[in-house]
């Protein structure tokens, strides 16, 4: 199995915040993020596997700021740790007021998913081919709490 690059997956997902995504308050809710979120992180782990893959955690999910009714969200995701079928996707979630265009840094997370063979049993993935310090260093980290789930796991 060859090698990928961290940009191979890389995945930037738009939307619009309508009216019914909203609380009483005019935010988005914020199962409604965490959805996108998670489609995103699908992607980017799809893209990398090219298999079926399935979130197993959930990790550091801040919310940031509030997400008003028709700005403009926009959720980056990349990979920063590969083990031997699952990876962990990194998401950054920008907001952006559609009618001043100031943006803000709403969300941030850490989510593990793991990669399926036909029969639903977690199956190899693509090693990384790290490129530059930022991707070892997010390697490195990714590395270490992927340890940590693992620990919690054992408990």
């Amino acid at each position: 199995m060859h090698k990928k690059k961290v940009s191979e997956s890389r995945v930037r997902l738009t939307e619009i915040v309508f009216p019914e995504d909203t609380n009483p308050y005019g935010s988005l809710f914020g199962g409604r993020l965490v959805s996108l979120m998670d489609k995103a992180a699908f992607l980017c782990a799809t893209r990398h596997a090219r298999k079926n893959c399935v979130t197993a955690s959930m990790d550091r999910l801040d919310f940031l700021a509030p997400i008003g009714e028709g700005y403009i969200v926009e959720i980056e995701a990349h990979i920063n740790y590969v083990a031997h079928s699952s990876m962990e996707i990194e998401l950054n979630v920008s907001a952006e007021d559609t009618l001043s265009g100031k943006q803000v840094e709403a969300c941030h997370a850490y989510f593990t998913l793991v990669a399926l063979d036909s029969a639903g049993k977690p199956s190899p993935v693509p090693q990384l081919e790290l490129q530059g310090e930022g991707e070892y260093n997010r390697f490195q980290a990714g590395k270490k709490r992927h340890q940590e789930r693992l620990k919690k796991r054992a408990c």
